[in-house]
């Protein structure tokens, strides 16, 4: 099945048990055969995750150093991502970097 219309795969993000960006819609947000960039800031400070101003709860693991993420499924389909990226920092700081 391909998904080209709004809310045919709906899912969520979550970094260990905590939600951190709900009701993720690519064909929905920018149309079909698009790519969706998603950017979910989240800061590691004493071995926790915080993202959107909140810890969240089993986020990291401190004896791998592995994200705890996860693709949350909803009533809509199955999620699936073809990439991420992780990087240390802000957006504008990613940006100036860039230029």
């Amino acid at each position: 099945m391909k998904f080209t219309e709004k809310n045919q795969r709906v899912f969520h993000v979550k970094f260990g048990e905590t939600r951190v960006k709900e009701n993720v819609d690519p064909a929905g947000t920018v149309g079909r055969y698009a790519a969706l960039d998603e950017y979910i800031p989240f800061e590691l400070r004493n071995d926790m995750i915080y993202a959107n101003g909140q810890i969240c709860v089993s986020g990291f693991n401190p004896a791998t150093r592995k994200l705890n993420f996860e693709l949350e499924k909803t009533d809509r389909d199955n999620p699936m991502i073809m990439g991420i990226v992780l990087y240390e920092g802000t957006l504008e700081g990613l940006k100036k970097e860039i230029l």
